[in-house]
């Protein structure tokens, strides 16, 4: 179906035809509209009383003065006044019923003209210039005033100049200068506020900042999906709609659209053809892009489409998203959408969003890897097909931390109240000789003669000193509630006497040695019998670490 569309397409181009037409097949898709009388670009444009005006703009060969008329409602086209003066990268705004022209290109120099054109009694008038020359700027209205922002001029990669016209008095003052000087980027005014997204200062850019005029303040907002400039925009029910340019390397045909809510983008139907510098409106609920210019020259198109079909094609959300931290990453899954081209990851530290997107990949896993460990973050993800992009997933959440190796101890194990004898040698009465002490006398308690008393469930040590400090160790000990029979280590033996040793709750993964079985044999399960009188190590290896503790046996 899509070569068939290119060569349509083609003949259309060929044969001229001028009547309004269905483009490609019965889904909702881009529609051909009556062409432009004459192709061109950086033209300006405005919507008043249903009808779009288009101003001026470059042919290719030369710099239009002329004012043409698009009636939406019956496919035609009709001839206004020209404007006083032939020129294109001009901006335009409506404000009471009138439509200013400021600015442009007139092929030798940029220009501050404010030229005003009255739809009603087809006549131009002048205001009061603009106090910088400048073109490709752009132009937003907000309670009756006219902001200029950005712009280029000769020699000029990007301003930043925010320039104020005021309708009522014919006036001119300055606003904050935006953070990222451009031009031939687009601009949109959602709740009062004006955003100004991608355009080009010594390269195209991607970002798009916003402006508050109450405040006199700028602020970011979410990145565009990729940088252009000579894009088009409108603004509907707080989203903004950007549509074509020209990216790094190629003509764009993309359309994007941006969510002030939720600050978040998603892409929708492409337009039929790649193409910068042309027009964007909207009249009713329908979009229209007019003109423009790519590698075959100046376009004399207009196609429209309904800001409902922009997505009516778009894939199936993704379902089944997981995330898993790990340690300075989270592993993302999700189920496979069958139309999908490729996933939007999009990521926030706040449960519900906003959103912004981190990844593009085709692959239904992810591993976000630009994370901080004891860190909350909340995904969700998108599908994408030449189509459009879906609606988000469910949201993943999950905490990155870092990998704690587990530390074991080799204890004596204790039930609550049994009790276990402690020797530093083979006469119980050289332990009177020691000062005996407890890390934790409510887990286990100590006497004088090295006797563990079990109190509660933990873990302690028992440290025995000599007077003059000269010796000094320690011996873990865990108490556990239940029969700790099976899994006990002897300090203390007489012969014949068994015990079991505990490092781990799984003895089999321990390589358990004896150094004398002469005095002491080990089993594979850690289970200590007592042969003859002597002292020996025991060992234990697990996870490459070595455990050592001393068994003294009596006869």
């Amino acid at each position: 179906m899509k070569r068939f569309i290119a060569i349509l397409m083609t003949l259309i181009m060929v044969f001229g035809l001028s009547s309004v037409g269905a483009w490609a097949d019965d889904e909702a898709t881009w529609q051909e509209e009556t062409p432009m009388p004459t192709a061109s670009y950086i033209h300006a444009s405005a919507v008043w009383n249903g009808k779009i005006y288009i101003f001026g703009g470059y042919s290719g060969s030369a710099y239009l003065d002329r004012t043409v008329i698009y009636n939406p409602a019956t496919g035609d086209w009709s001839t206004g006044a020209s404007m006083p003066t032939g020129k294109g990268d001009m901006v335009s705004a409506t404000v009471g019923g009138k439509i200013y022209v400021i600015g442009g290109y007139n092929g030798s120099a940029a220009m501050g003209a404010v030229e005003i054109y009255d739809p009603t009694t087809n006549t131009w008038t002048t205001g009061k210039e603009m106090p910088t020359a400048k073109h490709s700027a752009r132009a937003a209205v907000v309670d009756d005033k006219i902001y200029v922002i950005g712009g280029r001029s000769p020699g000029n990669n990007g301003m930043n100049l925010v320039e104020i016209y005021d309708t009522k008095t014919d006036s001119w003052s300055m606003g904050t200068p935006m953070p990222t000087g451009r031009g031939y980027s687009a601009s949109a005014v959602v709740d009062g506020k004006i955003y100004i997204l991608g355009g080009v200062n010594s390269a195209n850019v991607d970002k798009v900042e916003i402006y508050d005029p109450n405040s006199d303040n700028w602020i970011s907002g979410a990145s565009m999906l990729k940088a252009r400039r000579g894009i088009g925009a409108v603004s509907y029910n707080n989203k903004i709609y950007i549509v074509g340019g020209h990216n790094d390397s190629s003509f764009d045909s993309s359309v994007e659209i941006y969510d002030t809510l939720t600050n978040t983008w998603t892409a929708a139907k492409p337009m039929p053809v790649a193409c910068k510098d042309g027009t964007t409106n909207l009249v009713g609920n329908k979009i229209y892009v007019i003109g423009g210019y790519n590698s075959s020259g100046a376009r004399n198109t207009v196609y429209s489409l309904t800001l409902e079909d922009l997505l009516s094609n778009q894939p199936e959300a993704p379902s089944s998203l997981t995330a898993t931290g790990g340690d300075s990453v989270v592993d993302l899954s999700w189920d496979s959408v069958s139309d999908a081209s490729y996933y939007n990851v999009k990521r926030s530290i706040t449960a519900g969003g906003i959103y912004t997107t981190i990844a593009s990949t085709s692959a239904i896993t992810y591993t976000d890897s630009n994370v901080t460990n004891d860190t909350t973050y909340h995904y969700v993800v998108s599908a994408v097909n030449d189509e459009g992009e879906s609606a988000d997933s469910n949201q993943a959440s999950a905490t990155p931390q870092a990998t704690v190796t587990p530390e074991y101890v080799l204890a004596v194990l204790l039930n609550v109240d049994e009790t276990v004898q402690l020797s530093v040698t083979y006469d119980l009465s050289d332990n009177t000789n020691l000062t005996w002490t407890s890390s934790d006398g409510a887990i286990a308690t100590v006497d004088g003669n090295g006797k563990v008393t079990a109190i509660s469930e933990g873990l302690t040590y028992i440290y025995a000193e000599s007077e003059d400090g000269s010796f000094k160790e320690f011996i873990p000990v865990k108490i556990v509630l239940g029969d700790a029979d099976e899994m006990r280590l002897a300090v203390h033996l007489t012969s014949g006497e068994k015990a079991l040793l505990y490092l781990t709750e799984d003895p089999s993964n321990v390589t358990w040695s004896s150094m004398d079985t002469s005095i002491a044999t080990i089993s594979t399960e850690g289970e200590i019998t007592a042969v003859s009188k002597g002292l020996v190590i025991i060992q234990a290896e697990l996870d490459g670490s070595i455990y050592q503790v001393y068994v003294r046996v009596n006869a």
